[in-house]
């Protein structure tokens, strides 16, 4: 006789749950057959222990893997339900999910209708073992920290002198560690260059130029002990010396006399910094000194040019404002400072710190001790920085006319104390000589002959004098708008005085755009 029975109570009789994968045999064998070997081929790449960087930190090399998920927090396959397994609606290339394998043609029909079928018995999977995921944060940590100890990023040192067995080739301390790397692979010192290339390489060494022929003839000629030391010295007090290398200096910091981009604007006096450059090279300014000029000049102890009288210091920090600019500095438009602001830290990067930092824009960078979180450090700075105009004069060029300003300002003071007190009596009889009134105005008296005429009927008293001041700033206070208070020593938020030019500016902004204000005085 048969006997049919639910497969419900048959579940439940056997201690098993619909659509959960267990023990099988027989789907244990489909899963290594058809199964393993399409995960290996097209999934383990990027989904498995092996990857170098698991992508959405997804393991498809364990059943713990898929069952885990990845980075969503979602399985990637739901047991019984191939339709709702978001693995199998990526290997289907459906519209909104990400296709699987990436950037492949789709997988064969008979492979996807064989994981389908895998899905659909409960997706059996023998592969034991649990999940276990870097932890990204520590990882970058310890690699940040092994970096840190790189050579390149070590203090300057001062390492012991090689040994070396050619002695008589040795002139310097430099030499000895050439010829120590030279001897230890069996290597010998080329000869000596002849007075004439010498004096042709020292040349377009130091300036970019070729020897003038009667400095050579003076040098191969010259059999002093000190001819070469005496060349060189010549080169470096040519002012192509500063030109020379300047220019090298100017291709890191990215100079242009223009901004690039579409409209190409023009780096306004971006020649002062080329000039700057030039000099401080010719000055032989410490390096240390000139990088914090280009880093901080208007905050240093300025650097004045004995034959200009310009504070050099200032010149410096346009090094930080050259590089490309879209359309200038319009700020209200989304991307155009952040865009120049990475521009600036590229430059800072590369200029002083030796290294590339744009990569930590995005993400911890890949090869480099900076993380990302020192990047936006480094634009917090940049970004809370006001450019402003200044003047480079050292010395008030103005301060002798202001001198002599003051002196004739007493002297006008004075003499207009003088010719007061000299008309004060004529003064006081022309204001007695306009008529009172007996009717008094009942407002306050808004001249001095009012005040006179309110004087014999019912004269102004100082509290009637205070409550009417009073009204009058309360007044302002609440119709007026306060643009500058040139009172203050600090002078006027957002007023700028150019005092070469005797103009004093305000920019104020009025949507969509800014407006500026020149007051000249002549």
């Amino acid at each position: 006789m048969h006997v049919s029975v639910p497969f419900a109570v048959l579940a439940v009789a056997v201690g098993l749950q619909p659509g959960v994968a267990h023990a099988d045999p027989l789907g244990f064998e489909f899963f290594e057959k058809k199964i393993r070997p399409v995960l290996v081929q097209h999934c383990y790449k990027c989904h498995s222990a092996q990857a170098k960087k698991i992508r959405g930190g997804l393991r498809l090399d364990l059943k713990a893997g898929w069952q885990k998920g990845g980075d969503s927090g979602k399985p990637a396959i739901v047991p019984g339900k191939p339709d709702e397994s978001p693995l199998i609606r990526a290997v289907r290339h459906e519209d909104d999910v990400e296709a699987m394998p990436p950037n492949q043609s789709r997988l064969p029909d008979a492979v996807i209708a064989d994981l389908v079928a895998w899905v659909r018995r409960g997706a059996p999977d023998p592969r034991d073992g649990n999940v276990v995921l870097k932890n990204d944060k520590e990882d970058w940590e310890s690699a940040y920290r092994q970096r840190l100890k790189w050579w390149s990023l070590q203090p300057v040192g001062k390492p012991a002198l090689p040994k070396v067995k050619q002695t008589r080739w040795v002139h310097n301390e430099v030499d000895r560690f050439i010829l120590a790397a030279l001897e230890a692979k069996g290597l010998q010192p080329a000869p000596e260059a002849d007075r004439r290339t010498l004096a042709r390489r020292l040349s377009f060494a130091l300036t970019g130029l070729p020897p003038r022929p009667v400095d050579v003839d003076r040098f191969v000629a010259d059999v002093s002990p000190d001819a070469y030391e005496k060349f060189v010295q010549a080169l470096l007090a040519s002012p192509s010396f500063g030109e020379h290398w300047a220019r090298h200096w100017m291709d890191v910091v990215h100079y242009s006399d223009t901004h690039g981009y579409e409209w190409d604007p023009p780096a306004k006096n971006a020649w002062r910094y080329r000039d700057y450059l030039v000099r401080a090279f010719n000055a032989d300014v410490p390096f240390q000194r000139l990088v914090l000029e280009q880093i901080a000049g208007d905050l240093i102890v300025p650097r004045i040019d004995p034959d200009t009288g310009v504070n050099e210091s200032l010149i410096g920090p346009m090094a930080l404002r050259l590089g490309e600019r879209r359309h200038g500095d319009n700020a209200d438009i989304e991307g155009i400072s952040q865009e120049a602001v990475a521009n600036i830290i590229d430059t800072v990067g590369k200029a002083f710190l030796g290294t590339t930092v744009a990569c930590a824009q995005c993400h911890d960078h890949k090869f480099d001790a900076v993380a990302q979180r020192d990047y936006y450090a480094l634009a917090g700075v940049f970004m809370s920085t006001r450019w402003g105009a200044r003047s480079l004069a050292g010395v008030d060029p103005n301060a002798a006319v202001l001198d002599e300003l003051r002196r004739i300002k007493q002297g006008l003071r004075a003499e207009l104390v003088k010719r007061w007190r000299a008309s004060k009596a004529h003064l006081v009889e022309r204001i007695k000589a306009i008529p009172a009134t007996d009717k008094a105005a009942a407002s306050f008296p808004e001249t001095l002959a009012g005040f006179w005429r309110r004087s014999l009927k019912s004269p102004v008293t100082p509290e009637e004098f205070t409550r009417e001041r009073s009204r009058r700033i309360a007044e302002n206070k609440a119709n007026l708008k306060l643009l500058a208070d040139f009172t203050r020593e600090d002078g006027a938020a957002g007023w700028r005085w150019d005092e070469k030019n005797q103009r004093l500016y305000l920019t104020a902004r009025h949507e969509p755009g800014s407006v500026q204000v020149e007051i000249v005085w002549q």
